[in-house]
């Protein structure tokens, strides 16, 4: 997400340098629009991190219990 939000950055960046400055940037209504639905989708975007973290988390958890099953098993032999 650092990244990300590293390289958006730079892009504005070089966008207003483009344009020569803040004061000769145009703001349209699809730039208002975006800056107002942005905060939701950087939720939407770590609420789904969120999840495969804990998915992995999970899968590597269920792993580790099948690998100490998997050893109870072959001691008892």
């Amino acid at each position: 997400l650092k990244e990300e939000s590293l390289i958006a950055q730079r892009v504005v960046y070089d966008a207003v340098s483009e344009a020569g400055g803040v004061a000769n940037v145009d703001i349209t209504d699809r730039m208002v629009q975006m800056v107002r639905g942005a905060y939701s989708v950087f939720k939407e975007e770590l609420q789904r991190r969120k999840k495969e973290e804990r998915e992995t988390s999970d899968a590597q958890k269920e792993k580790k219990r099948v690998a100490t099953l998997v050893m109870e098993l072959q001691e008892k032999k």
